[in-house]
């Protein structure tokens, strides 16, 4: 186990958020470090330069997260300071009623999975300018989640989807769908 650990080490260029990562991939997962590392399904992970390295970690845990997890992620992409749980889930469900009743089921259920993903280390909790507790991602996990914004959270069963949904126009139109959800949490503040 001690060379796993110095070999992980090495592969993650002693990078603390890519052995979080790699930690939290394990967790989700189920695959063992040795294999990780040295597995022929895994070897694309540790070929190339680090970014690739943290994409493919990023990609393989996205995986494994529930769609609600998915959109909590995409959401606090958008914001470019800790937000607010309220704010979040004002972002994620796009309804003032439900950010503001704590005690119905979709606010619970997002914060349910919102603990789920701290204890992942995927998002880390921060305070906001009022000194409330707030929810944050790390930059590399942002910028992946931006770059792959319009990725279908279903597995594509045939390349059929016109190019023009992917295009840069597709994406502007996406991120700025889910902007206005960010301004309606900042005009509340």
């Amino acid at each position: 186990l001690p060379q796993e650990l110095t070999l992980a080490w090495q592969r993650c260029r002693g990078h603390i958020f890519a052995l979080a990562l790699v930690s939290t991939f394990l967790r989700v997962s189920g695959v063992a470090l040795n294999y990780l590392l040295d597995g022929p399904d895994y070897q694309a992970f540790w070929t190339g330069d680090f970014s690739s390295t943290i994409s493919h970690l990023i990609a393989a845990i996205y995986q494994h997260l529930t769609p609600i997890q998915r959109a909590i992620l995409r959401a606090l992409c958008l914001f470019s300071e800790p937000v607010s749980l309220p704010g979040l889930v004002l972002a994620v469900t796009g309804n003032d009623a439900v950010a503001s009743r704590a005690q119905s089921r979709t606010f619970a259920s997002l914060q349910q999975e919102l603990s789920a993903l701290v204890q992942l280390s995927l998002v880390q909790i921060s305070y906001d300018k009022h000194d409330n507790t707030a929810f944050v991602v790390h930059t590399l996990l942002s910028q992946h989640i931006l770059e792959h914004y319009l990725d279908s959270d279903e597995p594509r069963q045939d390349s059929s989807t016109p190019p023009a949904a992917h295009s840069p126009e597709a994406l502007q139109t996406a991120l700025a769908a889910g902007q206005m959800q960010v301004v309606l949490y900042y005009r509340q503040q």
